[in-house]
């Protein structure tokens, strides 16, 4: 699948296969399996993300705002 204007997905996720569809186009006949999108995210950035949450030294780079999930959870 050609993909160039694919920014959302990184050069190692398409290597193995990934893509979006919504970019994409078939250079010959190709058969295409879906995934949630979240599998997708998590293979991106999660481990990253999670690496950096987790980390008791980050405490400048990530902040919890209590208020903002007291907001987005309408316990506000």
């Amino acid at each position: 699948m050609h993909q160039p204007e694919a920014l959302g997905i990184s050069k190692e996720l398409k290597e193995q296969g990934y893509g979006l569809m919504c970019v994409g186009y078939p250079l010959t006949d190709l058969v295409l399996e879906t995934v949630s999108e979240d599998e997708v995210y998590e293979l991106q950035f999660g481990e990253y993300f999670a690496k950096q949450a987790l980390d008791p030294t980050n405490a400048v780079n990530i902040e919890r705002d209590d208020y903002a999930l007291s907001i987005a959870n309408m316990d506000e």
